[in-house]
């Protein structure tokens, strides 16, 4: 029997744990054939841990969406051996669409060579018209969510490149070459503005909050619940405190784990600075650690410009934090 059929063998057993909690409508047969389609077309993915292909597979299934395909609700990352679910930006629209909460969604990147206006106020409006040339609209620089709500108002949240990277760099591995983030920016753009449009205008909904919470876990980059778990057969730990999830993430870093650049060295190294603004972002804010990110990046063209006794200051006063705690 080969691995993949051992992986299908293993989801098709869990099928007497799942049925009962699909969405109306939705196909448990469906779900599994999609699933074995993006397993088997990522070898990758097939070299994953069954445990983790499972508690992926099953918590999509749950929320009812498709993993991969065409309209792929989410996705399987492998990252160490070990499936990690993305949700995608299509899958939480279509969540919402199901609440009832939303009658329409939509969610559009704009591009540099786009003609883009909006206001806010007592009269909110939004124009976006698409370059000519599909080829040539140049560097993505906002994204945008729109919501019909069955009062018949329409709403609408916007997002600057600033405000998508603010997002990007608090998420855990994101300037890894595998990480979703490199390997589809405009997706995860999309993404990043439909949660905060939804999170934002969407009543609570039990599915809603379930796949706030397994992306919000993706971000952190937190260890998925076991296999157990997701079947209920025993009851989940707790989650880990803000601190001990940072504590875990600076730990992890093989860069903070060398000896600190040498004082008054030279123009610090573009992932140094990466890595450096992440663990800021998600400790406690780069404006109370008295680092502007002026000092680091050059505002226009992004190119590093910050010595290494910044990222030596930066570092320092992290530790400092962490050994105090900051969930408080």
């Amino acid at each position: 029997m080969s691995r993949m059929d051992i992986i299908s063998e293993s989801m098709q057993k869990a099928a007497p744990k799942i049925m009962p909690v699909l969405p109306p409508g939705v196909s448990f047969d469906r779900l599994m054939r999609t699933a074995q389609m993006a397993i088997s077309q990522n070898a990758a993915l097939i070299q994953c841990t069954k445990e983790s292909l499972l508690v992926a597979f099953m918590e999509a299934a749950r929320l009812g969406l498709e993993i991969g395909g065409p309209v792929a609700g989410c996705y399987l990352v492998p990252y160490k051996k070990k499936a990690t679910l993305v949700l995608s930006y299509r899958g939480l629209l279509d969540l919402a669409y199901r609440s009832g909460a939303i009658t329409k969604g939509q969610a559009r990147p704009v591009f540099e060579n786009d003609f883009f206006e909006y206001e806010l106020g007592l009269e909110e409006t939004l124009k976006h018209i698409p370059a000519a040339d599909p080829d040539n609209r140049g560097e993505l620089t906002y994204a945008y969510c729109i919501l019909s709500l069955p009062t018949g108002e329409r709403i609408f949240e916007v997002m600057s490149k600033f405000d998508i990277e603010r997002v990007r760099l608090k998420a855990h591995g994101s300037s890894k070459p595998d990480s979703p983030w490199v390997v589809w920016y405009d997706r995860m753009a999309l993404k990043t503005v439909v949660k905060y449009t939804v999170s934002r205008w969407v009543r609570t909904d039990p599915t809603i909050s379930a796949a706030l919470d397994i992306d919000t876990r993706q971000e952190l980059g937190t260890e998925a619940p076991t296999l157990a778990v997701v079947l209920d057969d025993e009851p989940a730990p707790p989650p880990p405190t803000k601190t001990e999830t940072l504590r875990e993430q600076l730990a992890s870093q093989t860069a903070l784990r060398k000896p600190l650049p040498d004082k008054g060295a030279d123009v610090a190294t573009t992932d140094e600075i990466d890595q450096l603004l992440e663990l800021m972002n998600a400790a406690v804010g780069i404006d109370q650690l008295g680092i502007e990110e002026s000092e680091l990046w050059d505002g226009a063209t992004r190119d590093p410009v910050g010595s290494t006794d910044l990222i030596r200051k930066g570092i320092e006063v992290l530790k400092e934090r962490l050994a105090l705690g900051v969930d408080a």
